[in-house]
């Protein structure tokens, strides 16, 4: 009948109290765990909760401040719409010296156009068309002949006639149709220096564009087409220069086409074109920025009345370049009042203590348009501890997002409070599982010592029993006078001076370990030959083995090398690893002992054919007590300190020792000295 094992025989008596123990203190541990991860859990909670709390109560301290902020706004809207539409300037009294940094305000109605401050805009949304001094009757025959029947050259002919002596914007038109003609027929550098005295003239023409940049422009595309570029570069880039110094009198939408078309030119190449390149300062750049929020606002405000929309005010967002502007405008009837400038300075213009409120709260403000996109302030790190304040509520067509900035600070704070309950709690398993780790491992050593020593114990008494029954019988057969032949007599005293001498050794090698297990063994160094030490060694060893088949084959070509250390200390190193060979080569029994110089280092190796040492036994075997797992296959005898007795003579002689071996094939061991300095 099957009987359940008990708890003794589960676990052995010297290690259960210890098991139980560490269950018990392990369970204590856990609970303190357990109660310190829920206090920090629900500090964690509190805290939270308090955040969210004040992040709503700023959310309605801004809600208020825009709300105010924006009505004053209006009135200043509305003021600037009830002055004198004859006098746009003058609509703008409610601004003048009130703006901030890069903020303007523009009036407009119909086409023209009034802004404040004067440098705060390069070019308005819109511009006065003027209506040229020309007859088209003029240029009626050279149209026909350049349009209907393709003569280029009596096309260039009439234009040319008409360039003589004319009023200046007549003039001008012709040069415009004499320019073109003449790059029609290839002949550019008279087209060229047609568009140089129209760039001289400095009037503005039917279409609207004035004189001298409507002909840098066309004779940068002219030389670009001729594959004259570093001169189309050259052009394009005094185009775009004009253009950045506000020399013309243009619209936005003029800039933009004509600045684009300028660029495209020098990109075309990345190299030469790309260096002619101007870049605006600062102020131009802000200027620009302003003139393309403010044309938004217009065009905005175009598209509306378009679409049959009221006279109203709104409010819109931008993008110019990454900065993020502002546009409100307010109309009446033509009459149109835009106001814009970057989002920061113009809401701390209409609400000034919108940022210090923040400030104090340590809140942050995002802004994200109406496609969510972030265009102002960091996005917040994370979805939680904010709040948004929608369109509906704030009166912008934006979402505000608040957030709090001290949330890691205070997460930061709490979460080092639990770091440290982990490191006390991990400090506190850490002891109490390496006292249990100690505790388990000096009791495993014990009984590893304890098992050990029984091996030897166990591997000594065969070694002395072996010697000792040889002599003990062959003794008595002499001393009972039963051997009557004088040879055979000769033959046992022989077995017993042998036997008696491998007592000797194994008496010897006994004390030595001792000696050298406490740090007590002393060596006599002195210059050894190493050639004649194996030799030696070697020759006194194979006597002894020969009798039972075995052979030492040398290969020491070593003469007058020599190292320090102590001849017989040595000899006993090689005599054990000679031994150590022998017994480990049941089969094949032909021992390989060789020498070689390696730069300082003598290398001394004994190479077997025998069973080998399997790879998770190597770096053990040099361990004191240990046989590995080819001890028990052969059956070798040995005490297990013979290996351990060659470490601590080679390493007091500063050297190492190593082993290279296969399973089945044989073993190398290699012992590395210092040649002696002479």
């Amino acid at each position: 009948m099957f009987e359940k094992p008990r708890l003794k025989e589960w676990f052995p008596t010297p290690r259960r109290g210890l098991i139980l123990f560490s269950a018990l203190t392990f369970l204590l541990l856990a609970g303190l765990t357990l109660v310190a991860i829920r206090m920090v859990h629900n500090e964690r909670i509190l805290y939270q909760s308090r955040l969210q709390d004040e992040i709503r109560i700023t959310a309605d301290l801004v809600r208020s401040q825009l709300n105010l902020g924006l009505a004053r706004f209006r009135e200043s809207l509305d003021s600037a719409l009830e002055g004198d539409p004859e006098d746009l300037r003058g609509m703008l009294e409610a601004f003048e010296d009130d703006l901030p940094g890069t903020a303007v305000a523009v009036a407009i109605e119909g086409d023209r156009a009034s802004w404040n401050p004067p440098e705060g805009l390069l070019y308005p949304p819109v511009m006065p068309r003027e209506s040229p001094e020309q007859h088209p009757v003029i240029f009626r025959e050279g149209d026909e002949r350049e349009f209907r029947h393709r003569d280029h050259e009596g096309a260039a002919r009439k234009a040319r006639e008409i360039a003589r002596g004319a009023a200046p914007k007549i003039r001008a038109e012709a040069l415009v149709r004499l320019g073109r003609n003449l790059a029609a027929l290839g002949r550019i550098e008279e087209a060229l220096q047609a568009y140089r005295d129209l760039e001289a003239l400095e009037v503005t023409l039917s279409s609207g564009y004035p004189s001298g940049m409507f002909a840098l422009y066309a004779r940068a595309v002219h030389l670009d087409t001729a594959g004259r570029l570093w001169e189309a570069h050259r052009a394009a880039a005094d185009l775009l220069e004009g253009l950045y110094e506000g020399r013309w009198a243009i619209s936005f939408s003029t800039y933009r086409f004509y600045a684009g078309e300028a660029r495209r030119l020098l990109s075309a190449d990345a190299g030469e074109g790309a260096s002619l390149l101007p870049s605006p300062g600062p102020e131009v750049r802000d200027a620009l920025r302003a003139s393309r929020a403010a044309d938004h606002g217009w065009e905005q405000w175009r598209v509306g009345r378009e679409r049959g929309g009221t006279d109203s005010t709104s409010h819109g967002l931008i993008l110019v370049e990454d900065v993020p502007y502002s546009v409100h405008w307010i109309s009446g009837g033509e009459r149109l009042v835009v106001v814009t400038g970057r989002l920061d300075s113009l809401a701390s213009w209409f609400t000034p203590d919108l940022f210090e409120t923040l400030r104090e709260r340590r809140t942050r403000l995002t802004v994200r348009d109406t496609d969510g996109r972030v265009v102002y302030g960091p996005p917040p790190e994370s979805q939680r501890f904010q709040v948004p304040i929608l369109p509906v509520e704030s009166g912008l067509p934006w979402t505000l997002h608040l957030y709090r900035v001290d949330v890691e600070e205070g997460l930061a704070a709490i979460r080092s409070r639990e770091r440290g309950v982990i490191l006390v709690l991990v400090a506190v398993a850490l002891l109490i599982g390496a006292s249990v780790w100690y505790m388990a491992r000096a009791i495993s050593r014990e009984l590893e010592v304890a098992r050990l020593k029984s091996d030897f114990v166990s591997a000594v008494s065969h070694e002395f029993r072996s010697p000792l029954t040889s002599i003990r019988q062959l003794s008595e057969m002499i001393a009972q006078d039963r051997v009557i032949d004088e040879e055979q007599r000769k033959e046992y005293f022989e077995v017993m001076q042998r036997e008696s001498g491998r007592l000797h050794r194994l008496v010897e090698d006994l004390l030595d370990f001792r000696r050298m297990e406490a740090g007590a063994q002393e060596f006599d160094m002195r210059p050894v030959d190493i050639a004649a030490t194996v030799l030696e060694t070697c020759g006194l060893f194979a006597e002894e083995v020969h009798s039972r088949g075995y052979r030492i084959e040398t290969d020491v070509p070593l003469q007058d090398v020599a190292v320090t250390g102590d001849r017989e200390a040595l000899s006993r190193a090689l005599w054990n690893l000679l031994d150590n060979a022998v017994k480990y080569s049941p089969e094949k029994k032909k021992i390989l002992v060789s020498t070689n110089r390696d730069e300082k280092w003598v290398v001394l190796r004994v190479t077997d054919q025998g069973v080998g040492i399997p790879e998770e036994d190597r770096e053990h075997i040099f361990d004191r007590f240990v046989r590995g797992e080819s001890a028990r296959f052969t059956s070798a005898r040995g005490s297990g300190i013979g290996l351990s007795m060659v470490r601590h003579i080679v390493e007091a002689h500063r050297g190492t020792i190593s082993v290279h071996s296969q399973v089945g094939e044989g073993s190398t061991f290699i012992v590395r000295l210092p040649v002696r300095r002479v």
